[in-house]
């Protein structure tokens, strides 16, 4: 297990050159680009639509070697908040999400630890370390001389990237116009698909043989890019190919058949005409008299799926299959997909919501200690005012859960909010008092 220098109130944190080279990748790129068209006699559209296509690969490429743990760091500030209670050479330990940084190139705002060990915890936090990031990716780059934490690196809050998602976006829509005009848009395209397709594959390899985030992960994505970006361009050049030969062929003959995923079979057929009949009129019934915007959002299967939910015979028919104590059948599966898909409609509701039952298998309450990532692979209910009375109770600080009290069969008695399948939450807390458990749960991606 890998350990690294522990963090500490007043260490410096840095970012990357991946600005810098990304810039100087840009200007070389387009010089480069156009000089080689201009020296080979090419039009002006086209000198233009190289030195745009250099400058979006140089640039792209100057980010990620900028990324590397060779390229140059520069310091931009110092952390603070560390831990009132828990101290690493005399100074105060860094928690991830609870210490934060002072950037000088994000000033106005405090920039929080994001990053910490998924072994080590300080009070109920990840323990920070060098290596690990801020909200504004800038890495924690001195620590304790003599002590070290050990762990993989755990992330508790969103981390925006160095170069803004837009900035890349833009380069790959400009670079994909101008491969457009020097070549054609079908191995613009499928360049661009195949380096996706490469990328994607060269950086989840690199992961799994080098590491996530080593610069081993990133040359590895690198290659793949060029890889599937050729091969992509290769394909677009046989499809122009085949075009052209084929362009004046009968139009039957070139109809493309296009694969479309069937629909799920209808809440009639996964749970019976009586009873999807009954979940829908009353599921609309209610949803028009509570909430009639919401209801205009959702289908008559959607309705009527989370309606049934809401009942005795709805979540115990369902939930079991999901979490695989009964047999998950096509009909199970319809009534399920109806009830997400209906939840994907509605609102996110972000805030506190409570959760009681009487128990839980003696394995499943175990999993439930601080600092333990967990998730129920069936539908969550819990309530916005108080939970249900049991021995153990939950605290869940969420994110995307959905109000779905507009059309439960119990609206006058809860306030549900319900999340999805598989929603993952860390343990922040746990007490067991009295007999009685209290979990605190935040939502994590």
């Amino acid at each position: 297990m890998a350990e690294f220098n522990a963090a500490r109130d007043l260490d410096d944190i840095a970012h990357t050159a991946s600005k810098g080279w990304m810039i100087a990748g840009l200007i070389g790129g387009a010089i480069l680009g156009a000089a080689a068209v201009v020296v080979t006699g090419g039009a002006a559209l086209v000198v233009v639509s190289a030195a745009a296509a250099g400058a979006c690969a140089a640039g792209g490429i100057g980010e990620v070697l900028g990324s590397m743990s060779w390229a140059p760091r520069h310091n931009t500030g110092k952390l603070t908040s560390g831990s009132l209670n828990v101290f690493v050479n005399s100074r105060a330990a860094i928690r991830a999400h609870l210490s934060k940084g002072n950037c000088d190139e994000h000033s106005g705002s405090l920039q929080l630890v994001a990053e910490g060990s998924d072994k080590v915890f300080i009070n109920n936090f990840p323990a920070a370390r060098i290596g690990d990031r801020l909200t504004c990716s800038a890495e924690i780059s001195s620590g304790s001389d003599n002590v070290f934490v050990g762990g993989g690196k755990y992330q508790t809050d969103l981390i925006n990237p160095e170069i803004p998602d837009w900035v890349n976006w833009l380069m790959m829509g400009v670079g994909t116009a101008a491969v457009a005009v020097i070549a054609s848009p079908a191995i613009a395209l499928l360049g661009l698909a195949g380096a996706f397709g490469g990328g994607y594959a060269g950086s989840w390899l690199g992961g799994k043989v080098f590491g996530e985030g080593s610069d081993g992960q990133k040359w590895s994505m690198l290659a793949g890019s060029f890889i599937g970006g050729y091969a992509g361009g290769k394909g677009g050049m046989k499809f122009d190919a085949w075009r052209a030969v084929t362009k004046e062929a009968p139009l039957a003959e070139n109809v493309v058949k296009a694969n479309i995923e069937p629909e799920p079979m209808s809440l009639s057929d996964a749970v019976g005409q009586k009873t999807a009949t009954e979940w829908i009129q009353e599921g609309r019934r209610l949803a028009d008299k509570n909430d009639f915007e919401a209801s205009k959002m959702l289908t008559d299967d959607q309705v009527g799926a989370l309606y049934g939910y809401t009942t005795n015979d709805g979540y115990k028919m369902i939930n079991p299959a999901l979490r695989g104590s009964d047999v998950m059948t096509p009909e199970l599966e319809a009534f399920a997909k109806h009830a997400t898909d209906g939840l994907n409609k509605l609102p996110a509701f972000e805030a506190e919501t409570f959760r009681g039952m009487p128990s839980l298998p003696e394995s499943v309450l175990e999993s439930y200690q601080t600092g333990n990532v967990v998730s129920d692979k069936a539908f969550m209910s819990t309530d916005i005012l108080k939970p249900f009375d049991g021995a153990i109770k939950m605290n869940v600080d969420g994110y995307s859960g959905r109000d779905i009290t507009f059309l439960s069969k119990y609206a006058g008695k809860e306030s549900e909010v319900l999340f999805k399948p598989d929603t993952k939450f860390i343990v922040t807390n746990r007490e067991d008092i009295n007999g009685v458990t209290l979990i605190h749960l935040k939502e994590v991606p």
